[in-house]
């Protein structure tokens, strides 16, 4: 390489680390005239251009085969001159005019609130003065007028995909819409948690705050510092599709003490350490397979936090999710689309400690790899919870999702509602006492037994001496209660023991639904489903109808998603292909469930009493290439997962071979 170049080199570096001229910087996030989102890599001169005095932005695409360099370039003697590090194909250099940094947070307000009246309101005319003269004048629109009166009263704002990079200050976000509660920013071009700031500072309603799909530099000390007393309303964050790290998103939060709902999705996490502790240390000193957990460094600082979405990610050890344990005010916990293989519940060794997980009473562990009924069993030992997702996993694979449902409830007695639907009284005492039935018959089939009931108690025989008995004593007879006599075989015995570690509760089921099990059995074949309609709220996220009055409507929840955009297109006038609807729970603890297939029923999507379908616009097109992506994702998700697990189970295969050997 000449000095000449050697020369130039150092120059672009110094201008890259300096920001250039350019207004562009190292780290922020751009798009190009197609609309292609990208990273800035690098600022400055670039060796083999034609003039050393043109500046260029080094991109590092999202779109990893969008590029055309690995961030070096090579000149015309064969010297390999490197600006960035990316994957090959994944760089380009593209000159300042040809990169879009975005715009500032009001315009884009403005442009997408106000933006369709304002070319189409007002201008010159004429009128008619008491005189007769015509006289000159420009009117007023009242579209204008009428359009930043309703931005200023808005309280839900929603500017996904506007090139928003920047937030305003001087108070220019407070004069134009003051009263925002909750705010939707996803897919824009924010890079700097410092940018937050102006957000918090000048909007102190803001309850909601959605900022997913914009990838955050690491979070320094003193961005996350100017983020601390700006926030003092919101009660929910959500970080999904942010590249975020667990530890930068733990930050964040505990610098807004009265957040609620974290929502951490799509993120990459696979382990939840916090800030300091040490991950893979921590991690040689046990494993799932029940040894001390005393070691592990916990989540601590989020006094406030009752929900936490961790769902999509590659988290795949408990312990792991162990570290959120003494959170006090956890009430939901989503690890959904996750690696887990197993749960367990250690209590506390100290007397004085508090217990761990006291106050989750919701835990989505669905699309898994949990792989043993044994997982569902200690879900028992959570002290508060009674409300579990559990579909999609491959214990659940064999069996139909009646079945599924009919098994989890009888083995969860807290359970009140499952995959989102209520467990009703009816319901539970048929699951119970048909998983009574078929446990106590495959049991007594594979160890050679008559009848399982016989066996351990109330079968034929027992229940005619416990009505015999009730009625000499006047208590009713046996349906009203009264005590089922033991069976030939002790319950204290090997052979009771296996059929307690296979099923936990046998014998609580059978003292309970023994003396009418025999008249029950041939009845009790299956769930009683919820309520066949719900009544819901339905309102408008779009720009068009935002206005429009939300509406009440009782559903059946046989209902497709597709004949309930047909309902919301009457509504709201938002044609089919342009609708995202999504379901929000009463109360607002949950963030919504994406409705994404019009083929499903609400009832496949858990939608209950009381509960918000909100209607978002869209443009088909770029709706279709999300979905096409997300379905690549999942794929290659799924293939991540069981290739996880595969790894896991070889590892524990190796440890117990080598117990065996020692």
């Amino acid at each position: 390489m000449t000095w000449k170049r050697v020369r130039l080199l150092f120059q672009a570096l110094e201008m890259a680390a300096e920001g250039g001229s350019t207004g562009f910087v190292v780290g922020q996030r751009v798009l190009d005239k197609k609309g292609d989102a990208a990273t800035v890599k690098y600022v400055g001169p670039v060796a083999t251009s034609k003039s050393a005095e043109t500046v260029y932005v080094g991109l590092e695409w999202d779109d990893e085969t969008r590029g055309k360099n690995d961030g070096s370039v090579t000149t015309a003697d064969g010297a390999v001159v490197r600006y960035f590090t990316t994957s090959p194909g994944r760089g380009s250099f593209l000159k300042v005019a040809l990169v879009d940094a975005g715009t500032s947070f009001v315009a884009a307000l403005i442009d997408r609130y106000e933006g369709s009246t304002l070319d189409a309101v007002g201008g010159a005319g004429t009128v008619e003065t008491a005189s007769g003269r015509d006289l000159e004048v420009e009117f007023v629109g009242e579209d204008q007028i009428r359009g930043k009166q309703r931005l200023a009263r808005n309280k839900n704002v929603a500017l996904r995909g506007c090139r928003v990079a920047t937030f305003d200050g001087d108070g220019k976000i407070a004069a134009t819409c003051p009263n925002i509660e909750d705010l939707d920013l996803r897919d824009n071009l924010l890079y700097d948690w410092a940018s937050l700031a102006p957000l918090g500072q000048q909007l102190p309603r803001l309850a909601v705050l959605n900022v997913s799909g914009n990838r955050f530099a690491p979070a320094a000390e003193g961005a996350i510092a100017s983020l601390a007393g700006n926030f003092n309303a919101l009660r929910v964050l959500v970080l999904s599709r942010t590249g975020t790290p667990w530890r930068d998103a733990v930050m964040v939060a505990q610098a807004m003490p009265t957040l609620e709902e974290l929502h951490v999705c799509e993120n990459g996490v696979v382990s939840l350490a916090p800030v300091g502790a040490s991950s893979a240390a921590e991690e040689s000193k046990g494993n799932d397979g029940g040894e001390s957990v005393d070691s592990l460094a916990m989540v601590e600082g989020l006094s406030s936090l009752k929900v936490l979405n961790l769902s999509d990610n590659s988290v795949s050890s408990w312990r792991e999710v162990w570290r959120l344990s003494q959170l006090p005010k956890l009430e939901q916990l989503l690890l959904e689309g996750n690696a887990l293989t197993d749960v367990r519940y250690w209590p506390s060794d100290d007397a004085a400690g508090a217990v761990p997980f006291r106050a989750l009473k919701f835990l989505s562990l669905a699309s898994n790899a949990i792989a043993s009924w044994d997982v569902v069993d200690r879900l028992r030992h959570f002290p508060s919870l009674d409300s579990l997702r559990f579909q999609r996993n491959p214990v659940t694979e064999s069996a139909g999702p009646t079945e599924m449902r009919m098994v989890v409830i009888a083995r969860l007695p807290a359970l009140r509602t499952l995959n989102g639907s209520e467990v009703r009284p009816r319901e539970r005492s048929d699951a119970e006492k048909t998983y009574l039935r078929r446990a106590g018959d495959a049991f007594a089939l594979e160890h050679g037994l008559s009848s399982a009931l016989d066996a351990f108690g109330a079968g034929a025989s027992a229940i005619e001496a416990a009505a015999s008995d009730a009625t000499a004593g006047g208590a009713g007879g046996a349906g009203a209660g009264a005590d089922v006599p033991r069976g030939t075989v002790p319950r204290d015995s090997e052979l009771a023991l296996k059929l307690l570690a296979e099923h936990p509760r046998y014998f609580d089921l059978l003292d309970e639904h023994g003396h009418v099990l025999v008249a029950a059995a041939a009845d009790a074949g299956g769930a009683t489903l919820a309520a066949s309609v719900v009544k819901v709220t339905l309102r408008s996220m779009a720009a068009a109808s935002c206005t429009v009055e939300p509406v009440e409507r009782r559903l059946p929840l046989s209902m497709t998603i597709g004949s309930l955009k047909v309902m919301m297109q009457k509504i709201f006038k938002c044609e089919l292909s342009a609708q995202r609807l999504s379901f929000k729970e009463s109360g607002g603890a949950m963030f919504p469930t994406v409705l994404d297939d019009d083929s499903q029923t609400l009832s496949y999507y858990g939608v209950t009493d009381k509960g918000d379908i909100l209607m978002e616009e869209i443009d088909p097109r770029e709706a279709a290439r999300e979905k096409a992506e997300q379905e690549a994702e999942l794929a290659a998700r799924m293939e991540k997962q069981l290739k996880q697990g595969e790894a896991l189970r070889r590892h524990e295969q190796a440890a117990a071979a080598a117990q065996r050997a020692g």
